[in-house]
């Protein structure tokens, strides 16, 4: 990002200025101890003229629902919306925890400009890609009654 913007001729605070954040947030973004949601990654791919893949690399392995839709700009509550869930819903279905409908595949394809094939990849990446359970132990807890110390013990003898 860095490098695009002194090709531009943008320090970091012009950059900081033209999307609407400060430069300390544009600093953590370079330095890699932040990253900049949806809606600053659309912004600045467009300030920066780049598709907003470059700026949010993944592998095509790590390509899920999420990842077009933070390409596409769009946060979990505005998204969610426009296809007709909740913002939790949406969230599960990014998750792999939800199955979606047909018709908000529908509405996912138009939101996110993917085709039917980008969609279905997106979603199977998304169920593979679920939390693990936590781990439970296999027996039951046991109680062992403490054993009380003799007088001698508690003395030192």
């Amino acid at each position: 990002m860095q490098d695009l913007a002194k090709k531009q001729g943008l320090t970091n605070r012009a950059l900081a200025a033209a999307v609407d954040v400060n430069q300390g947030t544009v600093t953590r973004w370079v330095k890699g101890e932040a990253a900049p949601s949806p809606k600053y990654i659309a912004r600045l791919a467009e300030l920066l003229g780049v598709e907003a893949s470059e700026l949010y690399v993944v592998t095509e392995t790590a390509r899920n629902l999420a990842y077009y839709r933070i390409l596409a700009g769009y946060s979990l509550a505005q998204l969610a919306p426009l296809i007709g869930t909740s913002p939790v819903h949406l969230g599960r279905m990014e998750a792999g925890r939800s199955s979606i409908p047909p018709q908000v595949r529908d509405k996912l394809k138009e939101h996110l400009n993917i085709d039917e094939d980008r969609l279905a990849k997106a979603i199977r990446r998304s169920q593979t890609r679920r939390r693990a359970p936590v781990a439970r132990p296999l027996e039951p807890y046991e109680f062992v009654p403490a054993v009380q110390p003799t007088r001698r013990e508690l003395i030192g003898a």
